[in-house]
């Protein structure tokens, strides 16, 4: 048993006391959900897992065949392999699942990561109605495409992480990226970020988790672009340097190009492998009337 599990298996029998989870950092603690289920798919898939950020409120949404803990320890690695692991996840499955799904990522995938049970009832966060929200959305969607509603889940996604959320006021895509976010490869990005951001009248104010990572991005970002420079201009000599060692060879009309044996080798040919081709000779401007074309 590895230690996540014997961790879990400690905090089996405590009673949680409900009371609100604080957060300070995008993906430290998430919330899983498994909807369903719905009609089957064309992929065989019928539930819908959810698993949402508490301090960003991005949302991931994994489309399931089974509702058994190794499809969602699947599910959670390949999030994990993308973002990294989180301090805990919070979900309103029983302790038996969490402990299985815990097993099976400590053991196949080598993740230890720890499930803690909730409440059902308990919201995510105070006044955040935005996971009802989506839910309704994602259903929304099964209704119209019962058979393919699996391959119709980014569009809803998109569309939520863009959103501004009425907790946060910001949009989760924001918080969890630090930049603004669109589909039109022409926009003005000044007055993108003016509408995606806070929904009150400080949209220039940042509260100091995000505007301390924005100076950090801009600092790394000035360090990026100076070692991209610098290692463009040392290729560059690079090549210069290279092009100076190389010979500078010049052919005349008429020279053999091909040395060595190959002339030898030629006269082998059989009259059918010889292939005729146009040279056309280009002379300098005083002698161009009595240009011609060749043929061999």
């Amino acid at each position: 048993m590895c230690e996540t599990c014997q961790n879990a298996e400690h905090n089996k029998n405590v009673t949680r006391k409900a009371r609100p989870i604080r957060v300070e950092s995008p993906w430290e603690v998430l919330g899983l959900d498994i909807h369903g289920p719905f009609p089957e798919t064309s992929q065989s898939n019928t539930h819908v897992l959810l698993v949402t950020d508490y301090f960003t409120k991005w949302v991931e949404a994994v489309p399931l065949q089974k509702k058994d803990p190794f499809s969602v320890a699947k599910a959670l690695a390949t999030l994990f392999y993308r973002f990294g692991a989180s301090k805990n996840i919070y979900t309103s499955q029983s302790w038996d699942f969490c402990e299985e799904v815990s097993r099976h990522l400590c053991e196949r995938w080598n993740i230890s990561q720890l499930l803690t049970p909730t409440d059902p009832t308990d919201p995510p966060s105070p006044g955040d109605c935005s996971a009802e929200v989506l839910r309704s959305s994602i259903c929304s969607v099964v209704n119209e495409k019962p058979s393919e509603w699996d391959a119709h889940l980014d569009p809803v996604l998109f569309e939520f992480r863009t959103s501004v959320n009425s907790a946060t006021k910001y949009s989760p895509f924001f918080l969890m990226f630090n930049r603004y976010v669109c589909l039109s490869s022409e926009v003005d990005f000044v007055k993108d970020s003016k509408e995606q951001g806070a929904g009150s009248d400080k949209v220039d104010g940042l509260p100091p988790f995000t505007a301390t990572v924005q100076e950090q991005q801009n600092a790394v970002k000035e360090i990026v672009i100076s070692n991209m420079t610098t290692a463009c201009k040392r290729e560059r000599k690079g090549v210069k340097r290279k092009s100076r060692g190389l010979p500078s060879v010049a052919f005349k009309v008429e020279d053999n190009v091909f040395r060595g044996s190959t002339a030898s080798s030629l006269k082998k040919l059989k009259k059918g492998q010889f292939v005729s081709f146009q040279i056309e000779t280009v002379l300098p401007p005083e002698q161009s009337m009595s240009g011609g074309k060749k043929t061999s």
